[in-house]
């Protein structure tokens, strides 16, 4: 039996009230490396309840959502219900893909709720093409990061 996340108990639904208010609401910089990089590999780590995998089906080729809250999982795979997402469990200090396999990375809000920040984006590049772009989104409660 998996051991039960603080994000199987709480997960991260805020917004899901319609796709159209999530897409509206998506950070523009995002929603245009999604453009840019059609028909390509996205990776999106911590991808939570699928938020910005729903937009991102639009556009990907292949599409991989990893998460360590099973129930997110499921929620994401029925919210986004696209034939080129896949999704698999896993942790952003580890994550189970090999290494230069995604032409976009996300991690949106995520790396900074790991207790190691500098590993889990050293993991982010790690699965990153030589030619690969990152989305990162971080934030702190007291502005900067000593890094």
């Amino acid at each position: 039996m998996s051991e039960s996340t603080f994000y199987d108990n709480t997960p991260f639904e805020y917004g899901y009230t319609s796709k159209e208010y999530l897409v509206d609401n998506m950070n523009p910089l995002l929603k245009e490396l999604m453009k840019e990089n059609i028909d390509k590999v996205f990776c999106d780590i911590g991808c939570g309840c699928g938020r910005n995998l729903f937009y991102a089906s639009k556009f990907a080729k292949r599409l991989v959502g990893i998460d360590i809250s099973v129930n997110s999982l499921a929620f994401a795979e029925s919210f986004v219900d696209n034939n080129k997402l896949e999704l698999r469990k896993g942790n952003n200090l580890d994550i189970p893909l090999d290494n230069e396999i995604a032409d976009l990375v996300i991690s949106d809000g995520v790396c900074h709720h790991t207790g190691d920040t500098f590993r889990a984006f050293s993991e982010c590049i790690r699965i990153l093409k030589p030619s690969g772009k990152l989305y990162l989104a971080v934030y702190k409660k007291f502005r900067y990061y000593p890094l």
